[in-house]
């Protein structure tokens, strides 16, 4: 309590340094540029360069409002919005650090380190709202304002909710985000910091208990009432983040004679240091997951494995987590004209700190309780460069002390374009040798026990691609080794694979124009000799659509159709009591056609969609899955619209 006092306090104050002006409406008043006050000057995500990235305002994609649904490349999800999903496209996505093993619903939240700080010359609001099928709502809510010159701040919030279809299907989440970005007057200290809040309250079905659901009721109002496995499961996880980054420019410039009113305008504009700057960032998280049943049955549904000492028919069990995460460094950055203008630099060391609890309020050891505490020390450095002809990006973290000592990332990108009509070509690698997450080697529960010593997983990738934006072509290759990976057996038990497995993935995409109308088609193809893990071979996914000016230039309007399609491959089933994906016995995931059509209009600072999705739900079949048990989404009519607002 006393930190979380701390930030809120400190937040408070910066927000509310006393000004001669609150700035509320415009910083200045700009006589000879009356509507670029107006203009959003851009945020960023990036915490190193800080480049500036323009807020989308086209139509493009626009339609799309399912985080896992996401175009071109859908998630494997349980069959409603907000619930727990898995990407199909391949990807091994563990960082250096402290990791719990639960991220089912990252795609939903927002991340400390990815927030967006904007700088806008006037007060900026964007509401979002979108209503699908079964209630499927998201709202989104920015508002980014320059509280005092040089002194942004920024405000996030997105809600998604569904009822669902079928019983017990129902989702909530909760992402909120505060960021606040200062530069001191001489700019040579800036001050970074951010509050994320995030939050899934998801009830459990457990899946449909008829396999053949489809066939059996092909109407979908006696579908949607059909027997469920859990009857009275819910869960929640909730997580708050404190984020700051501080940067002090090291040296000092001398300010030029102010009758050279070019070199002193240059020098005023700069941020009058000799490049090298000290660093620190501090993230603190506490995170908790709660999972209860108070209608457990002998129906095979939990493997207890015996542990239980006596019957009982409700079962609960709580786990929370605190990390400390603090950051020292040096850094520098090369401003001057040369052959290393634009090269940052950085290195620092960091210290982890992490606490796990867990406890057991039911079943044989009711008001068991354990905790375990961790310290690491590891080793950071980052070297990148601004855009250029020749651009490249690299980050090491290197584990020096605690239960992670020997763990390294290293992952390094690097591309070449000559000119801007041709290609940029890119190449990357990655090589991780990571501890298992914790929740992989340790977990004790009411159904759920094992205490694994998991050995590290190994991981190595290495991806060439081409980007194309003339064309709107982009083209890509990725070659995956694993080694000691770590899957779920399908008893949901984790279990580390002592083969290698090679994983192949081939990624062509193309956004197409020939005067109003434009073609989209993507390709991804996934090869390996395994069958340990699943995901399509292939996926297709194609767009096409038609825009135009219309009621004379007041309107931008697209009219669009869109279908993709999978190959049929081995199923995952999920199990609510740890959120994991695990593997089925023989299982499939059929192919299945989908096609939507979608309607987009954009008039001024307003957009709306509106669109049909899975039209050829019939034919051949009645639906399908994505997930064993957990069917998908019949036929809807979705609509949205966005209202950015200035001033």
């Amino acid at each position: 309590m006393p930190i979380r006092r701390f930030f809120i306090c400190l937040s408070c104050l910066l927000f509310l340094l006393p000004t001669k002006q609150l700035f509320a409406q415009l910083l200045e008043r700009d006589t000879l540029n009356v509507s670029g006050r107006y203009e959003v000057v851009g945020y960023t995500t990036d915490l190193e360069s800080k480049k500036l990235v323009k807020l989308d305002t086209s139509l493009l994609n626009f339609h799309h409002f399912n985080p896992s649904e996401s175009w071109p490349y859908a998630y494997s999800n349980l069959g409603n919005l907000g619930l727990a999903n898995k990407a199909m496209r391949f990807s091994y996505d563990r960082e250096h650090g402290f990791d719990s093993g639960f991220r089912n619903f990252s795609n939903f939240f927002f991340e400390p380190r990815a927030v967006p700080y904007f700088k806008v010359r006037a007060p900026l609001t964007d509401l979002y709202y979108a209503i699908g099928a079964r209630e499927a709502q998201v709202l989104k809510l920015s508002h980014a304002q320059t509280v005092r010159k040089r002194h942004q701040v920024g405000l996030h919030y997105r809600r998604l909710v569904s009822d669902g279809r079928y019983q017990r299907q129902k989702s909530g989440v909760h992402a909120f985000s505060l960021s606040d970005w200062y530069q001191s007057k001489n700019k040579r200290y800036t001050f970074m910091a951010a509050l994320v809040w995030n939050k899934a309250t998801p009830r459990h079905n457990g899946g449909v208990s008829d396999t053949l659901l489809f066939s059996n009721y092909p109407n979908p109002l006696e579908r949607a009432g059909q027997d469920i496995r859990l009857s009275n499961a819910e869960s929640v996880y909730n997580e708050i983040n404190y984020f700051i980054r501080q940067e002090y420019e090291l040296g000092h410039t001398a300010e030029p004679e102010r009758s050279d009113s070019t070199a002193w305008d240059l020098w005023k504009d700069s941020k009058q240091g000799n490049g090298f700057k000290l660093l620190h960032e501090l993230h603190i998280k506490r995170s908790s997951y709660q999972y209860q049943d108070a209608a457990v049955s002998d129906d095979g549904f939990y493997q207890n494995n015996g542990f239980r000492t006596s019957p009982f028919r409700s079962w609960e069990d709580k786990w929370r987590m605190r990390e400390i995460d603090n950051l020292a460094g040096l850094a520098y950055e090369n401003e001057d004209s040369g052959k290393l203008a634009g090269m940052r630099i950085s290195a620092g060391l960091l210290h982890e700190y992490s606490l796990f609890r867990d406890t057991l309020p039911s079943g044989d050891l009711i008001g068991f309780t354990r905790k375990d505490r961790q310290n690491n020390l590891a080793l950071v450095g980052r070297l990148a460069s601004d855009p250029s002809a020749l651009s490249y990006k690299v980050m090491a973290k290197f584990g020096l002390l605690g239960s992670r000592v020997g763990d390294l990332e290293l992952d390094g990108k690097v591309g070449l374009q000559v000119n801007e009509t041709w290609p940029q070509l890119w190449g990357r690698f990655r090589l991780s040798n990571l501890s298992p997450a914790y929740l992989h080697n340790w977990t004790f529960m009411d159904n759920f026990r094992w205490f694994n010593d998991f050995n590290k997983e190994r991981h190595a990738l290495w991806q060439l691609g081409a980007s194309w934006t003339k064309l709107g072509l982009d083209l890509s290759f990725s070659n995956h080794l694993l080694d000691n990976y770590i899957i779920y057996d399908y008893e949901a038990r984790p279990i580390q694979l002592t083969n290698s497995i090679t994983v192949q993935q081939f990624d062509a995409r193309l956004l197409l124009k020939l005067g109003r109308f434009a073609f989209q088609p993507n390709l991804l193809w996934q090869n390996t000799g395994s069958d340990q893990i699943a995901f399509p071979e292939l996926y297709l996914a194609g767009s096409a659509w038609y825009e135009n000016n219309v009621f004379g230039d007041a309107m931008l309007l697209q009219l669009g159709i869109e279908a993709s399609m999978w190959k049929a491959h081995r199923a995952y089933d999920y199990m609510p009591a740890t959120n994991v994906f695990f593997l089925t016995e023989n299982e499939q995931i059929e192919q299945y056609p989908l096609l939507s059509l979608f309607a987009a209009a954009k008039v001024k600072q307003a957009r709306l969609f509106l669109s049909l999705s899975n039209l050829l739900m019939g034919f051949p079949d009645n639906g399908y899955y994505s997930v064993h048990r957990y069917p998908m989404q019949d036929r809807g009519l979705n609509f949205g619209v966005s209202w950015r607002f200035y001033d």
